[in-house]
Formats: structure tokens, sequence, C-alpha cells
């Protein structure tokens, strides 16, 4: 039986990111969605979720079958895996924040590049195609940058 490989994929960018040494190794840590409650003042990474309470989509997958002529059918497999950093500046500097929040975006973007298959079987590549940026003055300055991770496999 073959499976769809998001969870394969999604399982090995948290284990990435955790043992990077910019991130996980710096002492941010990295969560397997859903989305945090409790952690406004921090900062962390979120990977299969978003920092939002109303929106607990983790992700999507679709599949599309592939002829290549041989006897056995494979499937194209287009992961969009959800994910989010927010940075916490502890003063009132949103500039120092968006900073912050970008450099670890920067971080969980040298994981993937340095490996883009991060061990996946079938996995072809996975790279970071979108994001949103929010601001806000809470009890310092806040920058949460939500992002989205494509990936494509053949199953």
């Amino acid at each position: 039986m073959t499976t769809p490989r998001f969870d394969a994929f999604t399982t090995a960018l948290v284990a990435a990111l955790t043992a990077d040494a910019s991130i996980g190794g710096a002492g941010i840590p990295v969560y397997d969605g859903p989305t945090v409650r409790g952690d406004a003042d921090t900062t962390l990474v979120i990977v299969g979720g978003r920092f939002d309470d109303e929106d607990t989509d983790a992700g999507s997958f679709t599949l599309d079958w592939r002829t290549d002529g041989g006897a056995s059918a494979t499937q194209d497999e287009t992961i969009t895996l959800n994910g989010a950093v927010q940075y916490w500046d502890g003063d009132a500097d949103v500039a120092a924040a968006r900073a912050g929040a970008f450099a670890v975006l920067g971080y969980i973007d040298s994981v993937i590049r340095a490996d883009t298959d991060l061990g996946v079987t079938a996995l072809l590549w996975c790279h970071i195609t979108s994001g949103s940026v929010r601001q806000e003055l809470r009890s310092g300055a806040i920058c949460i940058v939500d992002f989205t991770i494509t990936a494509r496999a053949i199953i």
C-alpha cells in the first residue's frame, strides 16, 4: 500500500528543525502543531499549524495519477505544509522583532535547502513558497510570520 508522504514529511521537518543548531539547538522550541496557546511572550516555531486559535489547518496534500507507460502506476503528491515563526523582542522595537522572525525563517530555509528531501522516501524536494507577516505590541514587540512549505513526492 502506498501512503501519502504528508505525515512523514511533517515528522522529518520537526526533527530536522529541532536538531538544527540555530533553531532547536539555540533553545527555540519547535512544536509539531496544532497552534500553541499560552506562549505569547516567547520565540517559537510551529510546524503543521499557525499561531492563531482560529486557524488549525496543518496543511494539505493532493494526489494525481502518473502514467509512465510501465505496468505499475504511481502518483504525484503535492504537499502544502503550514508553519509559523513567532519572535518576541521584549522591547517595543518592532523592527528588531521583524528582523528576528526573518532570521529564524532564514534558518528554516537553510535546513530545507541543505537536505531538500529530509530523508523522506519518495520526496523529491521542498521549499518555502509563501508567507504573511503580523506585527503586534503587547509586553514587547512580536512579529509572527506564517509560512507555507510546498513539497513534491512520487509515490
